[in-house]
């Protein structure tokens, strides 16, 4: 077994999507060119050149996505040295995002293109080659505030809905070679050529029905169209994660995308979306199933879709209290869960790991099969204390067997209380106390192999 850390990383992705754009007017304003020395110093020279006409200008930044910065270098055309893409705006001419490309040539960065878009905001900034030239195209998009269409009298309304426009580069010139509208975007080689697909999700809201659909968009080399097909999947009020894998079946090659969607304000369920590498060909495995009062899959949103065993394959979560287990109440705890992870094969759903998680404090555990029902786990959130007991056949608390505890420094350096140390940073110590010595080195390797912190 790996080290577990990406599931906390999808708690985070899970609540990092509250309230995003209510922070970014803000935060733009407190945003700074970042000090930077050699070639990187010489960009911002380059770049406060190039706005040096203006009074001021106002570094932006993609609120989703990969790249989180106003500063974003890669290598576009694919000649070994990166480009470097500044975001910002200009006030006085107005809140357009302004995305500036600057080309390092002769020991000097020099812009050689500005693209102006048509929001104060961007959403997302991505590269990949969809033509399959070796030269990575631009994929910037932006939130619509208004998308209102009237449509054979139906009044049809998209739900998160974003531009993007895709630009080609090549070194010299940028283009617009696509614009496309979604509600959610996910860019992957489907067919394992080593060109990417771009996969469009839109969720449709009408007076008439709400429908959720992929649309599969692939590339000739003049940036036609080769293959577009939209797919009806199941229905979902929001997208909240996209995940992808690949799998043999038989003699036919698969992508996999996981979709993430929630259905009501705290449950989320998942849609598998298998992709035949040869001809395109699409089919949903839980569609039918996601059409039932309680799907398979139908889940708190606290857990998402990943390779949580990281071995290449995704697995879908559930989360269950782990049986006998109690809390001090004391009205500031919660009840610790473990989380299910499942695999999607020969058409079921199969359990094939278990994990206790702390989403406050950040802990994953790897639960070996034997221990549910048969251990249990009182939390003292006041000391952010674990402690594990053994249950007997009758469902009752027997013997303490190990403490796991968060100590903050000045705790650990006051009184350790003979803990050991599992993992120590400049903040936290994070130690474990064996309470019998007869399964001392038994706990401790499990401690060590299977506990792990952020």
């Amino acid at each position: 077994m790996k080290r577990i850390f990406a599931l906390i990383l999808a708690v985070v992705i899970c609540l990092s999507f509250t309230s995003c754009e209510s922070v970014l007017l803000s935060v733009d304003k407190l945003i700074r060119p970042p000090e930077l020395s050699g070639t990187d110093k010489m960009l911002q020279e380059a770049f406060k050149n190039s706005v040096s006409e203006y009074d001021s200008f106002v570094l932006k930044f993609p609120i989703n996505g990969k790249y989180k910065s106003s500063y974003i270098l890669y290598d576009i055309d694919n000649n070994g040295s990166d480009e470097a893409i500044i975001l910002y705006s200009i006030p006085s001419l107005g809140n357009n995002v302004i995305a500036e490309i600057f080309k390092y040539n002769e020991d000097n960065w020099i812009s050689v293109s500005k693209i102006i878009t048509y929001s104060n905001h961007i959403d997302e900034l991505d590269f990949a080659d969809i033509n399959g030239d070796g030269c990575n195209e631009v994929f910037i998009s932006w939130s619509d505030t208004h998308n209102d269409n009237e449509y054979l009298d139906v009044t049809l309304k998209l739900n998160s809905s974003h531009s993007l426009k895709i630009y080609s580069y090549d070194g010299e010139e940028i283009n617009i070679v696509g614009e496309e509208v979604y509600s959610n975007l996910f860019i992957k080689d489907l067919n394992n050529d080593k060109v990417s697909e771009v996969v469009l999700f839109n969720n449709n809201i009408s007076n008439i029905e709400n429908m959720t659909s992929m649309r599969i968009l692939s590339y000739n080399r003049d940036f036609t169209v080769n293959y577009d097909k939209t797919t009806v999947i199941s229905d979902m009020l929001d997208i909240i994660n996209i995940v992808s894998d690949r799998t043999v079946n038989g003699r036919n090659s698969y992508s996999r995308i996981f979709v993430d969607g929630s259905v009501n304000e705290s449950d989320v369920v998942t849609e598998i979306i298998e992709i035949n590498e040869d001809n395109f060909n699409v089919t949903l495995p839980l569609y039918a199933d996601n059409l039932r009062a309680t799907p398979s899959t139908l889940r708190n949103s606290i857990a998402l879709c990943m390779d949580i065993g990281e071995d290449g394959s995704v697995e879908i979560p559930s989360i269950d209290a782990l049986p006998f287990s109690e809390k001090i109440t004391n009205g500031k705890s919660s009840p610790l869960s473990y989380a299910i992870w499942s695999e999607f094969k020969d058409n079921q759903i199969k359990v094939k790991y278990k994990t206790l998680i702390d989403l406050k404090v950040g802990y994953v555990a790897f639960i070996p099969e034997e221990y549910i029902g048969t251990v249990a786990v009182k939390y003292d959130e006041d000391n952010l204390n674990y402690t594990f007991y053994s249950i007997d056949s009758r469902g009752n608390v027997e013997n303490a067997l190990f403490s796991f505890r968060i100590f903050t420094l000045p705790q650990w350096e006051e009184n350790s209380f003979n803990y050991e140390i599992l993992y120590k940073n400049d903040t936290y110590v994070y130690a474990f106390l064996i309470f019998k010595a007869d399964n001392y080195d038994t706990y401790k390797q499990y401690i060590s192999d299977y506990f792990f912190v952020l």
